[in-house]
């Protein structure tokens, strides 16, 4: 006999939870590596669809290149992404609104002065929102838009 006991039915339990916890840990972690690897993708994927919905509608502006952000990291104001727009000076911010549970895909016009225009809703379940929202609440939205600032790379060197 060597001595050593077999582990105890709570040792085994505690063995299989952090065998668990360390695959879901993981799998959290990869999860995280990719979204951060393919934001690339993920931004010419929506600026694509923007534009295939701005077709569809029969407006005459087109998103032409996604913009850096220019928040700093980790502060807490909109999820967005800015575009310039093709044949403009203005940009384009795409973002969404919350309304009572379902997010729903919008843009904003903004210019070089950092002036935002109306909301743009780029969805059916975007319009319904925008038509049921006080308007004291869109014009939070654009305030917040305007606060944000404009990129750097937007402007036109003068």
């Amino acid at each position: 006999m060597s001595g050593i006991k077999p582990a105890g039915p709570l040792v085994l339990k505690l063995r299989e939870w952090a065998i668990f916890g360390g695959w879901l840990c993981g799998l959290v972690l990869l999860g995280g590596i990719l979204w951060f690897l393919t934001q690339p993708i993920r931004t010419q994927s929506l600026m694509r669809s923007v534009n295939r919905v701005l077709a569809q509608r029969g407006e005459p502006r087109r998103l032409a290149t996604p913009l850096p952000d220019p928040r700093s990291p980790g502060s807490s104001v909109l999820l967005g992404h800015w575009y310039s727009l093709e044949k403009s000076e203005d940009l384009f911010f795409v973002f969404t609104l919350m309304r009572d549970g379902p997010m729903a895909l919008c843009g904003v016009q903004v210019s070089p002065q950092g002036k935002a225009g109306d909301i743009l809703p780029l969805s059916g379940h975007a319009e319904q929102i925008i038509k049921d929202m006080p308007p004291g609440m869109l014009q939070i939205y654009i305030r917040r838009i305007e606060a944000l600032g404009i990129p750097d790379a937007g402007r036109k060197n003068e």
